[in-house]
Parts: structure tokens; C-alpha cells; sequence
């Protein structure tokens, strides 16, 4: 049968596997189903890649079921599938039971206000997701405003990609700002120093002193989006001469 050369369906079900990439595999919905079904049980997958494949619905609801009860998985990625507003509304679904994914790509899939409305709804309840990328999706300003609505009440969520996704330069300094305040929350002051060293690698340091200090500002940005690959320039607004310095101690 076909199902018996997936072996690692086997190792999701005896909690063997912990990280499953099939990007650009050609995951049906067969394919898919099953591995949503091994997924209910596991308790050792913790990354899933799914993206760039031609699943549907059956596929959808799969998964979305799978999240309802799967509490493992932090990184799933379903970019580039077009989902569409049905199949993001199914994802949402599982969100609002789910309290261990803190990675969710649904970018690239044709996903408009209904799907974004659904979303925004189900993460007003959510409280482990800390990342979404929603790019290349319109987001539009309906969209948009149940984002803001939502980030009002979600203190988890500590950044969402918005690039591509038709909402202009004022909406995404607002998202911005609400995800800051969120990271604000998140790290008091007194443990940002080994936060920072950990993410970024390099060493935050007090410029006169040259002891470790740890801070975070709304005007630290990285190219709009959260990637330690692309950090741009850090403008404190309430520290005194704090910067990163070249080494890395860490």
C-alpha cells in the first residue's frame, strides 16, 4: 500500500520523529490526512513543513482537527497552498484549542477579509502563538482591523510579516507597535540581556561602561520583519548610549 512507504508516519506515531520537512513534495490529501492523523497522538513532533503542496480541503480540516488535540508542534508551515479564506477559517478553527504552536506560516495563499476576520477572532483567545507570517496574502483594512482588535486583548503575539499584504505604511507601524508592546511585556528589563545575545549573537553592551545590558525600544528595526538575518540600526529612546557591539561572548 501506498501509506507503507511513509515510514516516518510510523515514527510520528511512536513519538520517535521530532521534525518532518516536506516543502515542494507533492503532499496530496491523502498524504496529508494521514499525517494529521499520526499527529493527534504525537507528542514528539515539534516541526512540521508542509509548504508548496497541492492539498485541499480534506487536507485542511485534517490538520485543523490534528490541532485541536496535538500538544507538541511549535513550527508549522503551510505557506504557498492556497488555502484561501476556507482553508485559513479551518486553520483558525484548530487555533482556538491549541496551546503550543508559537510558529505559523500561511503566507502566499490567497487568503482575503473572511479568512483574516475568522483568524483574528480565534487568537483573541490563543495564547502561545508568538509568530505569524501572513505574507503575500490582502489583508486589506478589514483585515487590518481585526488584527489591531485582536492584538488589543493578545499579549503573546510578539510578531506578524506583513509584507505584501496591501495594508499601507500607518497600519503597519500601528501592528508594529502592538507587537513591541507585547515584547515589552514579555521581557522585563532585568532578563533581556541573554535574550538579546541568544537571538542576535551579538553582545549588547553599555557604551560607557561596557557592562551587559539588556533593553528593547519601539524604534529597533530589522526590514519590517523579524529576522535576525536583516538587523538594521537601534535608535534607544529612553537608554543612554546603548549599542551592539562586533563580539560575541555568548
Amino acid at each position: 500500500m501506498f501509506f507503507e512507504k511513509l515510514h516516518f508516519l510510523e515514527r510520528i506515531r511512536k513519538n520517535i520523529l521530532t521534525e518532518l520537512y516536506l516543502s515542494g513534495c507533492r503532499v496530496n490529501d491523502e498524504t496529508c490526512v494521514a499525517i494529521a492523523e499520526a499527529l493527534e497522538t504525537s507528542n514528539s513532533l515539534t516541526y512540521l513543513n508542509l509548504r508548496r503542496n497541492n492539498f485541499g480541503k480534506r487536507g485542511w480540516m485534517a490538520l485543523s482537527k490534528a490541532l485541536k488535540t496535538n500538544s507538541s508542534l511549535r513550527v508549522l508551515h503551510l505557506g504557498d497552498n492556497s488555502l484561501g479564506d476556507e482553508g485559513c477559517i479551518a486553520i483558525a478553527e484548530g487555533l482556538k484549542f491549541n496551546n503550543s504552536l508559537t510558529f505559523l506560516d500561511i503566507g502566499w495563499n490567497q487568503i482575503r477579509k473572511a479568512g483574516y476576520i475568522t483568524l483574528a477572532k480565534a487568537l483573541e483567545t490563543n495564547t502561545s502563538l508568538t509568530t505569524l507570517d501572513i505574507e503575500c496574502n490582502w489583508v486589506g483594512n478589514e483585515g487590518y482591523e481585526a488584527l489591531v482588535k485582536t492584538l488589543k486583548t493578545n499579549t503573546a503575539l510578539l510578531d506578524i510579516r506583513l509584507w505584501n499584504t496591501q495594508i499601507n505604511e500607518s497600519h503597519r507601524k500601528t501592528i508594529d507597535r502592538l507587537t513591541h508592546r507585547n515584547w515589552l511585556r514579555k521581557e522585563p528589563m532585568r532578563n533581556r540581556t541573554k535574550f538579546f545575545a541568544a537571538l542576535f549573537g551579538p553582545t549588547i553592551t553599555n557604551k560607557n561602561h561596557q557592562e551587559s545590558f539588556g533593553f528593547y525600544s519601539p524604534d529597533f528595526f530589522y526590514n519590517d520583519r523579524f529576522d535576525i538575518n536583516l538587523i538594521g540600526v537601534v535608535v534607544p529612546t529612553y537608554l543612554d548610549e546603548f549599542f551592539i557591539s562586533t563580539s560575541n561572548k555568548y
